[in-house]
């Protein structure tokens, strides 16, 4: 199972295959941190994630519900 972490830096697209959620979220992070545009994560199953969203996944964080009125 691979997770490709892709960036843009101007006209420059780099990406990087990493074989764990942590591996791809740090070079994510790191990616960020040195001023990439468009960081993006791909999971094994073709879906794409922001750092934000993908870190959510990686924490199990439980999806908000909505409230109807009554």
């Amino acid at each position: 199972m691979y997770f490709i972490v892709s960036a843009k830096q101007e006209s420059r697209s780099v990406s990087f295959e990493r074989r764990s959620m942590t591996d791809a979220l740090d070079t994510a992070m790191t990616l960020l941190a040195s001023g990439r545009s468009d960081v993006s994560i791909a999971h094994p199953d073709g879906r794409r994630s922001t750092p934000a969203s993908f870190l959510a996944d990686c924490l199990g964080s439980p999806k908000r519900e909505t409230r109807r009125a009554a």
